[in-house]
């Protein structure tokens, strides 16, 4: 075999490793972008559940919100939390929650160290 065959037949190995990285790789992009669909369509979902959570509670407990340019006209319900910490609310409290017998939402919420032993809803996952 001369030369020039024996470059040939190295270069058409290198260009079929080429390919196959590069499906490789294509297949691999289509997997992350599936889970990432995922996971976005998950986010909206989730963002979504606490949109309604907070407006069921403000709905619920909340003062009524006026406009402040025409006093007297209802513009919704206002709620007033304290400022808090995310990370160290989920440090410091269990949260539960589920669903009653005749389907109203039950939340249950206890520092950590009491949450095994008092009733609380159950674990949804």
């Amino acid at each position: 075999m001369c030369k020039n065959e024996d470059e040939v037949k190295e270069l058409k190995y290198e260009l079929e490793r080429y390919r196959k990285k590069v499906g490789d790789q294509e297949k691999r992009i289509a997997e992350l972008t599936a889970r990432c669909e995922r996971a976005d369509r998950g986010n909206r979902e989730t963002h979504m559940a606490a949109n309604a959570l907070q407006a069921a509670v403000a709905l619920k407990y909340g003062e009524d919100a006026t406009d402040p340019d025409q006093p007297g006209r209802l513009l919704g319900k206002r709620l007033t939390l304290p400022a808090y910490g995310i990370t160290d609310m989920l440090r410091q409290y269990e949260v539960r929650a589920g669903k009653d017998r005749d389907g109203n939402y039950v939340i249950g919420v206890c520092p950590k160290e009491e949450a095994r032993s008092k009733s609380l809803p159950p674990r949804l996952d």
